[in-house]
C-alpha cells in the first residue's frame, strides 16, 4: 500500500511542473542546509522540553513577584507539602525539609532576639555544610541581609569584603576561625590590596530564576564598569563578563578562556596585574610577570610567575610566606620561574607570550622552576613534574 502511494506521488511530481519545482527546491535546500537541518532534528526534543520548562518557570516567577513572595515563603510551602521528604544529603547525614525548617526558624528567632533588624547585614563565612542554607534562609526571614563571603579570602581581601557590605556580625565555621583572628593584624598600608571582591546584589527573584537581568553590585560605580552601552544599536546595553565562550554545532556553550590580563583557576578570576603588584612589593620591585598555564587533567589555568633575579638574592622563603599571607589560595602562583631577563615590547611592556607557551616543562626550560607545595617553593625536577601531570599531586 505504501509503495503504491509513493509511486503515485512520484508520478504526480514528474507530471506536474509545480510539483517538480517544489521537489527540486526542497532538494537544493536540503543539500544547502543539511547540517542545519540535522542539528535542528537532533535538538528538537531538547528545545521543546526546555521551552516548556522555562515557560512553566516564568509562570511561577510572575506569580511569585505578583504576590511579593520571598524565598522563605516558597520554602515554607514546600515544608508544608513534603515535611518528611529529604532536603539535604551530606556525607552520611540526611536532613528532611521539616528538620531544615526548624533550624531555619531557630536561627531567625535567635538573631531577632539579639536585636538584629530588617536591613542589617550579617556575613556568613562557612564552607559547604547542611547548616549553610538554613543559616542564610533564617536571616532572610527576619529581613536581615546575609552576605555570603568567599572562603578562599584571607587578610586584606577578606577584611574588605566584610567592610564593603557593612557587616554588623560575622557567622563563621570553627575551621575558619584563624582567618577571622588574622584580621586583627591586618594593616591596609602594608601591601597593595589584591583583587578586592565586588559585592553582588542578589534579590529573592534570583532564587526562583537565576538567568535574569543584570542586577549589579553594591555601588553604582562598580556596576557601571561592567556595562557597555550603544554596542549594536543606540540605547542598548551589554554585560561585559570578560569570558570567552565557544558554541558548538548543537548550540551548547563552553567556557574557553578569560579575555585580557586575567585567567580563571578553581572557578575564580585572577587578575595578573594585581598579582604582579603584590609579588613586586614582596620582592622589592623586581621585574616579574604573572600568567596562567594549562595543567593536564585540570580546568582553567594555574598561576605562574617569572621573576628576574640576575643577582641571585631572591628570598624564596619570604616570597612563599608572603604569597600565602597576602593572596587568596586561588591567586597564588603555583609555579615560579627564576630568569635572568624578560624581554620588553616597543612600549616597554614585559613580554609574556613566550613564557606562557613554554609553561612549566622542566625538560624544555633551562631556568630553574619551583612548585608551591606545603607553603614553600620547592625546586621542580622531572619526577615532581611527572607527578603533577599524572595527578599524583593534585593542584
Amino acid at each position: 500500500m505504501s509503495a503504491d502511494i509513493l509511486s503515485s506521488v512520484a508520478s504526480w511530481v514528474l507530471e506536474n511542473k509545480i510539483g517538480t519545482l517544489v521537489a527540486a527546491t526542497c532538494g537544493l535546500l536540503t543539500l544547502r542546509y543539511h547540517h542545519f537541518i540535522w542539528a535542528v532534528l537532533r535538538t528538537l526534543r531538547r528545545d521543546l522540553t526546555g521551552t516548556f520548562r522555562v515557560g512553566g518557570a516564568l509562570v511561577q516567577l510572575i506569580s511569585a513577584k505578583t504576590k511579593n513572595k520571598t524565598v522563605g515563603d516558597a520554602f515554607n510551602e514546600t515544608v508544608t507539602k513534603y515535611p518528611d521528604k529529604i532536603c539535604f544529603y551530606f556525607q552520611d547525614e540526611k536532613w528532611s525539609f521539616l528538620e531544615a525548617h526548624e533550624l531555619t526558624n531557630k536561627i531567625g528567632n535567635y538573631f531577632s532576639s539579639q536585636g538584629f533588624q530588617k536591613g542589617d547585614v550579617i556575613g556568613i563565612f562557612m564552607e559547604n555544610c547542611p547548616e549553610f542554607i538554613p543559616m542564610w534562609l533564617g536571616l532572610s526571614k527576619i529581613g536581615v541581609v546575609p552576605a555570603l563571603v568567599n572562603t578562599n579570602l584571607r587578610h586584606e581581601p577578606l577584611k574588605h569584603s566584610l567592610e564593603i557590605v557593612k557587616c554588623k556580625a560575622v557567622i563563621y565555621a570553627e575551621d575558619l576561625s584563624q582567618a577571622i583572628e588574622d584580621l586583627k593584624t591586618v594593616d591596609y598600608l602594608s601591601v597593595p590590596l589584591f583583587s578586592l571582591p565586588k559585592a553582588a546584589t542578589i534579590k529573592h527573584a534570583r532564587f526562583f530564576m537565576a538567568v535574569l537581568d543584570f542586577q549589579g553590585y553594591v555601588g553604582s560605580a562598580t556596576s557601571e564598569q561592567k556595562i557597555a552601552r550603544n554596542v549594536f544599536k543606540t540605547g542598548d546595553m551589554v554585560f561585559r563578563s570578560g569570558d570567552l565562550m565557544v558554541m558548538d554545532e548543537l548550540g551548547y556553550f563552553y567556557f574557553k578562556d578569560r579575555c585580557g590580563d586575567t585567567f580563571r583557576w578553581k572557578g575564580e578570576n585572577v587578575s595578573t596585574t594585581e598579582v604582579e603588584s603584590v609579588i613586586a612589593s614582596i620582592t622589592q620591585l623586581k621585574d616579574c610577570i604573572v600568567y596562567g598555564v594549562q595543567v593536564q587533567g585540570t580546568e582553567g589555568r594555574a598561576g605562574m610567575v617569572a621573576i628576574v633575579d640576575d643577582n641571585a638574592n631572591l628570598d624564596l622563603e619570604n616570597l612563599a610566606r608572603n604569597v600565602e599571607k597576602k593572596l587568596p589560595a586561588y591567586a597564588r602562583p603555583l609555579f615560579l620561574r627564576i630568569t635572568a631577563q624578560i624581554d620588553t615590547t616597543g612600549t616597554y611592556k614585559l613580554k609574556k607570550m613566550d613564557f606562557q607557551k613554554e609553561g612549566f616543562d622542566v625538560g624544555k626550560i633551562r631556568d630553574p622552576i619551583y612548585f608551591f607545595f606545603n607553603g614553600k617553593y620547592k625546586i621542580m625536577d622531572t619526577q615532581l613534574y611527572q607527578k603533577i601531570l599524572s595527578g599524583v599531586i593534585r593542584l
